[in-house]
């Protein structure tokens, strides 16, 4: 049998999407099958990451724990958001916020459970900053729940400045 690399006896194409693919199905002891370009692009599209970018202003974030900000939509029925990572840029202003600086005291939840958390000290900067945040890996999904970002104990009563949220997440279906 000749090598994948071999060009003569394995010419290159361009593909459609009714073309095949080998693979071997690990649920049915490693046996080897086929599937077309189509499916697998339906299987990555289904299960793909997503990234989205939210902007909060010095008004969003001074009433952070009064008024919680969605940063990702309800996905609908069966649909479940999982965050991966998310990073926060903080570019300050002229005042320091004062958000509580205990830990976990910056949420992103769907209902009431907390997908990833931020230390209210790394909203309180006088220069810019960029953190990730700590992710829950066993956190409990919700299904049509919207993904918000709130303060948990109160707002702040000073600050300026903006923040931007940069997530990766994916959404899981399960119909």
């Amino acid at each position: 049998m000749a090598k994948i690399s071999n060009t003569s006896a394995y010419p290159n194409i361009t593909p459609d999407g009714e073309d095949y693919l080998i693979l071997t199905d690990k649920e049915n002891a490693l046996a080897t099958k086929t599937a077309t370009l189509n499916n697998i692009a339906s299987f990555f599209a289904a299960t793909s990451l997503q990234s989205t970018t939210v902007a909060l202003t010095t008004t969003q974030l001074l009433n952070l724990f009064s008024s919680p900000v969605t940063l990702i939509a309800a996905q609908g029925a069966n649909n479940y958001i999982q965050v991966i990572k998310a990073t926060l840029f903080m570019t300050s202003g002229s005042t320091v916020f004062n958000f509580n600086t205990g830990g976990a005291e910056i949420v992103m939840e769907t209902s009431t459970n907390d997908a990833g958390s931020w230390a209210g000290t790394r909203w309180n900067f006088s220069t810019n900053s960029a953190s990730g945040a700590t992710i829950v890996d066993s956190v409990i999904l919700n299904a049509n729940e919207a993904l918000k970002i709130k303060a948990v104990t109160q707002n702040p009563t000073q600050g300026n400045g903006t923040a931007v949220i940069n997530l990766l997440y994916r959404v899981i279906n399960q119909a």
